[in-house]
């Protein structure tokens, strides 16, 4: 997913959440991934229901079949990538639900994560071109 969904909703100023995360979480607990769709992304009505919204039958939104086991969101502003679970419900203390993964631009910060699909372990990798920039 890129920065569009989370980071409309810091910069157009419709929530205060300074943190990518924190506002990736939101969306999950909000069960909705683009909830400033058709305000700031384009959007169509939908005949059988709204294509961007988590369906849940359970007290426990983790057993939904719309629920993601990992939520990556690229893109993102500031120099540092950053990863934790997401809670289930907003009163939660733990963190048990999707692996939340904000990783800020390439081009800017010349870094990725690399996520291991077995475990949800994260590993940062940052490109060094130091060397590049030398004359010969």
């Amino acid at each position: 997913m890129s920065d569009y969904p989370s980071g409309y909703l810091f910069y157009f100023s419709y929530t205060d959440i300074p943190e990518s995360c924190e506002r990736m979480e939101a969306t999950l607990l909000w069960s909705h991934l683009a909830p400033t769709c058709p305000d700031t992304l384009a959007g169509y009505p939908m005949t059988s229901g709204d294509e961007l919204t988590l369906r849940s039958n359970t007290d426990n939104p983790s057993c939904s079949s719309d629920y993601p086991d990992i939520y990556v969101a690229g893109c993102q502003p500031g120099q540092d990538a950053s990863w934790r679970r997401s809670r289930l419900h907003w009163d939660d203390k733990d963190h048990n639900g999707a692996l939340l993964v904000s990783v800020p631009r390439f081009d800017e910060t010349l870094q990725l994560v690399l996520v291991h699909l077995h475990s949800l372990d994260c590993r940062l990798v940052r490109f060094d071109t130091s060397l590049l920039d030398e004359p010969e």
